[in-house]
């Protein structure tokens, strides 16, 4: 099973890590300007939406017309810069660095399988890959969350939209708790694996 999960593992890395090589390059040649224009990068900016409600007519089976009322509760606003050097290849980098949290919590995954497949689960070093997925985990969550409020400081007062305002600051509540949690999980999954390492080196001096 670990050996499956091994090789899954390795086939996502690889995967992501063609991916950033790609946005890398994308991000270069936007830089120096040599962008198509039918391949523009975009960023959004969340929108907090005031009194929007909109209804729409729907056609049942039986071609019986009702009116149904729907409620947008939550939107973003799709941005196209219009220099397309500097902050296109921001667009592509800030892709990069997404995408390298990812590929580093692959990293650490893929050592600590390789760990369970030599029958060394309980090694030190598994603990501290344990630490880094946790501060990874936790850390996409609270990078995705600077970057909105980097990109709500910045474009926040240049849109004018009715009913509705782009938030320049998003509330803490916005950030991913489900990341959060998980980062700490594992963070208490490397204390478990710490004193387990403790226990079999301190059994090893005993015998």
């Amino acid at each position: 099973m670990s050996n499956l999960l091994l090789l899954v593992n390795n086939l996502a890395l690889a995967i992501f890590g063609l991916v950033a090589g790609y946005l890398v390059v994308m991000g270069l040649v936007a830089l120096f300007g040599l962008m198509p224009e039918s391949m523009n990068a975009t960023f959004e900016l969340p929108v907090k939406l005031q009194n929007m409600e909109a209804f729409y007519e729907v056609t049942d089976h039986d071609n019986q017309v009702t009116s149904t009322h729907f409620e947008v509760k939550k939107a973003n606003l799709e941005v196209l810069p219009s220099n397309r050097t500097w902050t296109q290849a921001i667009c592509y980098f800030h892709g990069v660095l997404y995408l390298g949290f990812f590929i580093g919590i692959l990293c650490c995954f893929g050592r600590i399988l390789k760990a369970f497949n030599n029958g060394l689960p309980f090694e030190k070093v598994n603990s501290r890959l344990l630490t880094w997925i946790g501060v990874l985990t936790i850390g996409l969550a609270v990078y995705q969350f600077l970057i909105h409020v980097l990109v709500g400081a910045v474009f926040a007062g240049k849109f004018t939209i009715s009913n509705a305002v782009v938030q320049s600051i998003p509330s803490l509540l916005e950030i991913d708790l489900v990341a959060i949690f998980l980062g700490l999980i594992f963070m208490a999954f490397a204390s478990a694996f710490k004193k387990g390492a403790d226990l079999e080196e301190f059994e090893a001096l005993t015998v």
